[in-house]
């Protein structure tokens, strides 16, 4: 029985299928891959009324899709300050410190999954302890739910943040706190 697709999608897929690893061509029908295989097993199929995309050649992971686990970010976490087990904001500052030592001035330091309940001061680092640091490198810790960062003043004057800004945490004193949150921390995201 042949048969008839929906659409036809010609690429690079990889399968997981370890009886057939790779594939030139996949048939969708009712929204749901239907056959898996070589482009030659598809060019008897092409009809009028089926749609055809040639990814040419490009690669595919048929099934495969983004749970909001913020892939993107995950690499960078990978080559940041890890602030995940620190007990204290103290610890905290210290291994910022390490890093801006070993860095050029000018640089960002990117540093991931602080959270503040896991700290003994149940607070976050403030704009002023981070500028102790440094006011010659970029630092951005972001928050271990990706909605919020904590950034020095360099960074902060990077985005001209003022009180108008959603997000934005400013002290009594009317100062910046440091603290980003959702929806200016998009805005710092996409930069770094």
């Amino acid at each position: 029985m042949t048969v008839q697709f929906d659409q036809i999608i010609y690429g690079n897929f990889i399968t997981m299928d370890l009886q057939q690893p790779r594939a030139e061509a996949v048939g969708i029908k009712d929204g749901r891959i239907a056959r898996v295989g070589f482009r030659s097993d598809f060019e008897q199929s092409e009809k009028s009324g089926i749609h055809y995309l040639d990814l040419s050649g490009n690669t595919i992971l048929p099934g495969f899709f983004d749970t909001h686990v913020h892939a993107n970010l995950t690499g960078g976490a990978l080559q940041a300050v890890n602030l995940t087990k620190v007990n204290s904001i103290g610890e905290t500052l210290a291994l910022v410190k390490t890093r801006v030592d070993k860095t050029q001035a000018g640089k960002v330091i990117s540093c991931f999954g602080f959270d503040r309940i896991n700290v003994q001061e149940k607070r976050l680092p403030t704009i002023q302890e981070l500028d102790q640091i440094s006011r010659d490198h970029v630092i951005v810790i972001y928050y271990f739910d990706l909605h919020g960062a904590i950034l020095n003043s360099r960074a902060f004057q990077m985005f001209n943040f003022s009180q108008e800004n959603d997000g934005v945490e400013f002290g009594t004193d009317n100062q910046p706190t440091g603290f980003i949150g959702d929806p200016s921390f998009d805005i710092v995201q996409k930069e770094f």
